[in-house]
């Protein structure tokens, strides 16, 4: 497409000497212009045209289209040059005729002297320049994470990838920067080209204890559980318990004793009176079980899941002094208003062992009944298995009487006291004994005796007899006497 001179003249060059020239209007249809028969057009009207040029010989050419516009005056738009972008190249400067009568040509100049085919190139894409990778979010040993970079070109730019677990060894190298100890926390890093991880190490696990410890208040008696540390544990920690303990904390089982005469409700000694069925009220105690965990201390208040075995010592004030009874001793328990007798579990008449599952309220009762005097002491007792059925017990005819022979019953003593006498001298002749010795074996006798009935305190006392006889006679060490009166 050609454009009229500033004249609005248009002339066609040829080559040879054509016969005739002839203009034509081509907007819409081809419409011949009348007059216009020349080399040169200046029209009067706006529009495109061709000249088509005859020679002689019949041959016709026909000219480029020209755009004629009457005294067209371009509108030029400048378009600054634009820098190259990381994904785009960049453009020339340049103008362009635009409006409603622009021609939309493009030119390199201000003037429209250069005239240009369109949107000059500019300098090429330049490409992202990525700096450092920054950790947005951190991974750990169990969950991935993600980095990004920034582009030094373009800020809205963003390169990102997936971080792998911390124990991927393809990624991530492991460094310690300073050991924990039992006292203070580490510190580790996790270093790869993304960034570094600093994880917190936990301090070191110290060796964790389990105790058991029994507190008791004044004037209670002596407590002790019995149950091995081990199954305590287990009966009274739970899971969760017993792993703090395996983690390094400490833990104590912890029983308290307290006297409770002035603690127990009306309603909790009404319940203990009514459960008494002939045993008398000792001592009320209050027995609490413990768990220290830690700096936690919680109470046990549920029944456990199996019972603990506790020995309380009998008072003195409570042991038999009357040689013609026996006395018995067990323990009330009150818990929610519940009562319970616990037998006592021991052969000990010194000691109380019960079990329980349970820690509340406790009274030490006791019950007399009359001594029979040939009754087996708890060292003789049989078992439950040994016990004779009902049908084959002896009856009372069958118990040897004392009260009606009783100088059958003293003779006979003196022969054991005098039998002793012989065995004593002869086992060993002029064999002598010490005072610790004579001691030893009265005071063994006398506790044989009292945990029996009259025939064997009657035994007992003619065999203290015959050793007192013994020491006193020819047994006694009359050397370590001499010793001990010349200071030697």
């Amino acid at each position: 497409t050609k454009q009229p001179s500033k004249d609005n003249s248009y002339t066609v060059t040829v080559t040879g000497e054509p016969d005739s020239y002839q203009w034509y209007e081509v907007s819409g249809d081809e419409t011949e212009v009348s007059g216009q028969n020349t080399a040169s057009y200046t029209g009067a009207e706006a529009g495109t045209y061709i000249c088509k040029i005859t020679y002689k010989d019949g041959t016709v050419l026909t000219s480029d289209e020209v755009v004629y516009a009457l005294e067209h005056t371009h509108t030029l738009v400048h378009y600054e040059a634009v820098p190259p972008t990381c994904t785009e190249a960049g453009t020339g400067e340049y103008w362009k005729c635009e409006g409603d009568e622009g021609c939309g040509a493009f030119f390199a100049d201000k003037d429209a002297v250069t005239e240009i085919s369109g949107v000059p190139a500019g300098e090429a894409k330049t490409g992202h320049a990525y700096g450092k990778w920054t950790i947005k979010t951190e991974p750990t040993l169990k969950a991935k994470g993600a980095a990004e970079r920034v582009c030094a070109n373009d800020v809205t730019h963003k390169d990102t990838v997936e971080l792998p677990v911390l124990s991927d060894t393809t990624v991530w190298t492991y460094r310690v920067v300073t050991e924990p100890s039992v006292d203070s926390e580490g510190l580790a890093e996790y270093i790869s080209e993304y960034g570094t991880v600093k994880v917190v190490l936990p301090p070191d696990k110290k060796d964790s204890t389990l105790s058991v410890e029994v507190e008791k208040k004044e004037n209670v008696p002596d407590t002790s559980i019995v149950t091995p540390e081990n199954e305590l544990a287990d009966i009274v920690l739970t899971d969760d318990e017993k792993q703090t303990l395996a983690d390094g904390t400490d833990i104590k089982i912890r029983l308290t004793v307290e006297g409770a005469g002035d603690k127990v409700s009306d309603e909790d000694k009404e319940a203990v009176n009514s459960g008494l069925d002939g045993w008398q009220i000792g001592q009320y105690l209050d027995i609490s079980l413990f768990k220290d965990i830690g700096s936690d201390t919680f109470k046990i208040t549920s029944p456990l899941n199996q019972t603990v075995r506790i020995t309380v010592a009998v008072p003195d004030s409570f042991k038999n002094t009357d040689q013609n009874t026996e006395r018995k001793f067990a323990v009330i328990r009150v818990h929610d208003g519940e009562v319970t007798v616990l037998e006592d579990k021991d052969a000990d008449e010194d000691t109380i062992t019960i079990e329980t599952d349970r820690f509340s309220t406790y009274v030490i009762v006791y019950k007399d009944s009359p001594d029979d005097g040939d009754k087996p002491d708890d060292g003789d007792k049989p078992d439950d298995g040994d016990k004779p059925d009902d049908g084959n017990k002896p009856g009372d005819n069958d118990a040897p009487s004392t009260g009606d022979r009783p100088v059958e019953i003293y003779a006979t003593l003196g022969m054991i006291a005098g039998l002793t006498y012989l065995l004593l001298y002869f086992a060993k002749r002029r064999r002598v004994m010490t005072e610790e010795k004579k001691n030893s074996l009265t005071a063994k006798l006398i506790g044989w005796a009292r945990k029996g009935g009259k025939l064997r305190r009657l035994f007992a006392l003619a065999a203290v007899f015959a050793i007192l006889l013994y020491y006193h006679s020819m047994g006694k060490d009359t050397n370590a006497q001499l010793n001990e009166l010349y200071g030697e």
